[in-house]
């Protein structure tokens, strides 16, 4: 491509070139050749913020930064887990002032539970975190983190307070899922917010009686200590 070329010329998928420099290195390479990488204005470049988040690129970010509050919902929280999972303070920073409650909701909602690198910064935000949501949004992402069996991200949502006696979409209570995972740690914490053990599922089961199925004698012992009934 000649020197001083027209920047908005299409690629074959029919966007810009500069919708192609996903990397600094291509950017560079554009550079070399006399097009100027253009401030972020568009939703065209959310795609390579996107990406040089995803990439760990710090450099790229920074160009992009003023494409952050282009976002979508879906996307920003995707993309302060893979900062997160990335350890990069500095693209943290340039994400976390455009978090808002909805945002925040929808974190909660995404993949902290299935990648044990995100398990410690996924609890330190939810400790730390100053936004309003509804309790039936805890309540899931209590059981999500009881089911993948993250601990500290169940007792960071633990000590928000939330009410423990409610049957989630698989029809458990917290504490037949605790139960059922036959950790006596998480039983523990559970137990320490004093909720009803007796509650049934759906299916008319205690916890009492999956935490015999699972055969894990502490749990069995610590509901039995509170008046745990199968």
């Amino acid at each position: 491509m000649a020197k001083g070329a027209n920047p908005s010329i299409q690629s074959k998928q029919g966007g810009s070139v500069a919708t192609l420099a996903t990397t600094t290195k291509m950017m560079k390479v554009l550079q070399s050749v006399g097009i100027p990488f253009p401030a972020p204005a568009t939703k065209d470049e959310r795609v390579i913020l996107r990406n040089a988040i995803n990439n760990n690129d710090v450099e790229m970010a920074l160009r992009c930064r003023a494409s952050i509050p282009l976002l979508s919902d879906g996307d920003y929280p995707t993309a302060v887990m893979f900062a997160q999972r990335n350890r990069n303070q500095e693209i943290l920073n340039l994400l976390m002032p455009y978090m808002n409650t909805k945002r925040f909701a929808n974190y909660l909602s995404f993949g902290i539970y299935h990648t044990p690198a995100l398990e410690i910064p996924a609890a330190q935000m939810i400790r730390e975190t100053r936004f309003t949501i509804a309790e039936s949004r805890w309540q899931e992402a209590l059981m999500m983190a009881i089911v993948a069996n993250r601990m500290e991200i169940a007792k960071a949502i633990l000590g928000k307070g939330i009410t423990l006696d409610y049957l989630g979409k698989n029809g458990r209570t917290p504490t037949i899922e605790a139960a059922i995972s036959a950790n006596p740690l998480l039983m523990k914490a559970i137990l320490e917010r004093h909720p009803d053990v007796n509650r049934k599922s759906r299916g008319g089961m205690t916890a009492l009686f999956y935490a015999k199925r699972t055969k894990q004698k502490e749990v069995i012992r610590l509901l039995e200590a509170v008046g745990a009934k199968d």
